[in-house]
């Protein structure tokens, strides 16, 4: 892995934060699909490891900070008004 300098902000990865965080969410929405949602979140970091843009800890502390995140948005009542109008939109699933 190549030496990263004091400007390049390794810690935690904000893209494994991202992708799991959205991984999270679309796998409450489909319930049916949520094992394959979930592992593509999970390779969505992986893959920050592989191509050399983060360290293993970086996207594991992402993982942590992606939880802590829809953690706190399932505590605003806009968050879960939308996501109930997104559960409408999509109508059954599974």
């Amino acid at each position: 892995m190549k030496k990263r300098g004091s400007r390049h902000f390794d810690y935690p990865s904000g893209h494994t934060s991202w992708g799991t965080s959205v991984a999270l969410v679309l796998a409450e929405l489909r319930p049916d699909r949520a094992d394959a949602i979930l592992e593509r979140g999970r390779e969505y970091g992986n893959s920050r490891v592989i191509c050399g843009a983060h360290s293993v800890s970086a996207v594991e502390a992402g993982r942590q900070a992606a939880a802590a995140i829809v953690a706190v948005l399932h505590g605003s009542s806009q968050f879960r008004g939308d996501l109930e109008a997104a559960r409408r939109e999509l109508g059954p699933t599974g």
